[in-house]
């Protein structure tokens, strides 16, 4: 064992013996060392950069993918931007007949302005709840003409009339922009001979909480 450690020992003592004989040997040797020194050197010299470089490199990747997603966002509200605009003559005339408010005072200007004009005596007009911020009526369920889950304005109406002047007040109610129906009429005679009614109804209002 021990003499062919020898052996072995001395052969690499004959190669570098011959390899320092052959300067062209040599210089090659030389020459593969120093050139795999470099690359190693270099390997560790750039691998930072090569780092910094795959990282930016997979920044701009993801910044492409965010402003492609950027515009198809603004191309969406661009086109909510145009649909909002075709509507916007519906839009404000849904908000007149559901209004997000009860707005009760001009509304109760406009029920006595359709009394005078269809010639009734208005002696009473009365609302169930003032709907003030803190006591706002109960959604409207589905046993009801007014749209579903909108809020009411609870109104009653008594004065003296004809029969003729009473259907068309019901009439120009009904035909409100605001929506507006009858519930219940009550017709009667006075000591006097005339008629007496007490009308019953109720308006919409708070569109923006209605389930389409």
């Amino acid at each position: 064992m021990a003499l062919d450690y020898k052996n072995s020992l001395n052969r690499y003592r004959r190669y570098l013996q011959t390899v320092q004989a052959r300067p062209l040997w040599s210089a090659s040797l030389w020459t593969v060392f120093s050139l795999a020194l470099i690359i190693i050197l270099l390997v560790f010299a750039f691998r930072p950069t090569l780092v910094t470089i795959s990282t930016l490199v997979g920044k701009i990747q993801s910044y492409k993918e965010i402003d492609a997603k950027l515009d198809q966002k603004i191309m969406a509200v661009q086109r909510a931007s145009e649909e909002l605009q075709k509507n916007e003559n519906r839009l404000s005339l849904i908000e007149e007949a559901l209004p997000e408010t009860a707005q009760w005072e001009g509304w109760s200007k406009t029920i006595l302005g359709k009394a005078s004009e269809s010639g009734v005596t208005i002696n009473l007009l009365t609302v169930e709840k003032i709907p003030l911020p803190g006591n706002v009526p109960p959604p409207v369920k589905k046993d009801l003409l007014l749209p579903e889950n909108s809020q009411r304005l609870v109104f009653t109406l008594k004065g003296t009339a004809q029969y003729d002047q009473i259907r068309l007040l019901i009439t120009k109610l009904e035909s409100l922009r605001r929506v507006t129906m009858v519930t219940n009429l009550t017709i009667g005679k006075t000591k006097e001979g005339g008629l007496y009614f007490e009308l019953e109804g109720q308006s919409a209002f708070g569109w923006k909480e209605i389930n389409i």
